[in-house]
């Protein structure tokens, strides 16, 4: 497994606990996807999991 793929599965199964509501844990998930696609950076991944927290209105700790 790519090292894109293993960092994408552990923001996911934090994303699960984090993001109750499926709409918008499915439309993250479709986002992330789309970038891990286009090799994404571990920059970006970071951006990523940011946004999954912004998105439910919390601050990454």
């Amino acid at each position: 497994m790519s090292e894109q793929a293993e960092k994408f599965l552990e923001i996911f199964r934090e994303a699960c606990h984090s993001i109750p509501d499926t709409k918008i844990l499915v439309d993250w998930m479709v986002f992330t996807l789309g970038v891990l696609s286009v090799h994404a950076t571990e920059t970006e991944l970071n951006l990523i999991e940011d946004e999954a927290w912004r998105s439910k209105g919390r601050v990454r700790h």
